[in-house]
């Protein structure tokens, strides 16, 4: 007997419902709206889910549910104890956007760069995570002819072997040593063997060098916001943040004060957001032993063609080839803009924008 599958997918997973809607009924809904009483009323028993759905047993107890899928990088939005303890098979996308942070990473260190008379060939980046993200913002990194520092006690611990060309710092040694530092790593709780909740915290912030570069685009509380404010008065750090502790609700003081703050959308470039759909698709197939069809992804996919290295060498045509595909600046216009606002609004509309991220496409 053929089984019947009710699928509950994200509005932000692009083409996801085209490549499944042959397989069974689709739903498209908002994250923030995927509840324990909806899914119990249309009997859902597929999820394709991004972060904004908090998966747990609120969420899923007596629900039919038995496959879930997020088209993004982590699960910290999953509550995996209790999905192990009721055999719910669960899916993350890792590496689906990595491209995307890389690049916003790169388009604020050009501009910082640029804005304060700095040779990138002569500046030092501190890479503070060394996964799929710190990988590619390395080697972009490398290609402008910057010095590289990398920190992932988890790699370390585990003997890989880092590329010669990178040196490994314990992470006060990269901090104090670094001109810009950006940190990729995920949020885990001081239960875990390596925990990185304020993993950049008061006591080592003050190690950071004056007039230096901070860009945050990891995880919310994986910094003291707090203190990251009062370092970057007392030091001149500029700072570049895209994720907040209590996403939606964002410290409005710490947005105004960075060159750029954005609403979490660094990943949410358009072949990011197709990559998720991608990853989601396949463990579905790998799970259930059925084909889907990605014809009309894979097309969209063959647009995108990057840049060969030569491009690095003028860094201010690279910077505005970043700028006028990917918008950036925009973003943070859009955010600051929201000061004016009260607590509630602008936590609405700190979740509008995400909601409403338009198509921007990668160039890196």
């Amino acid at each position: 007997m053929k089984k019947v599958f009710k699928f509950c997918i994200d509005e932000n997973i692009p083409l996801a419902k085209e490549a499944v809607e042959h397989l069974g009924s689709v739903r498209i809904i908002k994250g923030r709206d995927v509840t324990n009483k909806l899914l119990l009323e249309e009997n859902f028993n597929v999820l394709f889910i991004r972060s904004q759905t908090k998966v747990d047993q609120i969420l899923c107890d007596d629900t039919n549910v038995e496959f879930i899928a997020t088209a993004t990088a982590g699960f910290d939005h999953f509550d995996v104890d209790y999905l192990k303890a009721k055999a719910i098979p669960f899916f993350a996308s890792p590496g689906c956007n990595a491209n995307s942070v890389a690049e916003y990473v790169i388009y604020g260190i050009l501009k910082w760069a640029i804005a304060h008379n700095k040779n990138i060939s002569e500046l030092v980046l501190g890479i503070v995570g060394f996964g799929n993200i710190g990988k590619l913002v390395a080697k972009y990194g490398k290609f402008l002819g910057m010095k590289i520092l990398v920190n992932d006690p988890p790699l370390f611990a585990s003997n890989f072997n880092f590329p010669e060309e990178f040196h490994y710092l314990e992470i006060d040694d990269l901090i104090a040593n670094a001109d810009v530092i950006t940190n990729h790593v995920p949020l885990e709780k001081n239960f875990s063997n390596f925990p990185t909740l304020n993993l950049f915290n008061q006591n080592n912030l003050e190690l950071i060098k004056n007039n230096s570069l901070f860009i945050h685009a990891s995880r919310g509380s994986v910094v003291d916001e707090l203190a990251l404010i009062q370092i970057s008065k007392q030091k001149n750090i500029s700072l570049i943040v895209d994720v907040w502790k209590s996403e939606p609700h964002f410290d409005i003081n710490l947005a105004q004060l960075a060159m750029i703050s954005t609403p979490h959308v660094a990943g949410h470039s358009y072949n990011g957001k197709l990559n998720g759909t991608i990853q989601v698709l396949n463990n579905f197939e790998q799970h259930f032993g059925v084909e889907t069809d990605k014809s009309l992804i894979l097309k969209e996919l063959e647009y995108y063609k990057p840049l060969d290295r030569f491009y690095y060498s003028d860094t201010s045509k690279l910077l505005d080839l970043i700028a006028s595909n990917r918008l950036i600046d925009l973003d943070d216009a859009l955010l600051k803009s929201l000061a004016v606002l009260n607590s509630q609004d602008r936590s609405v509309n700190f979740d509008l924008q995400r909601k409403n991220y338009p198509l921007r496409k990668e160039v890196l």
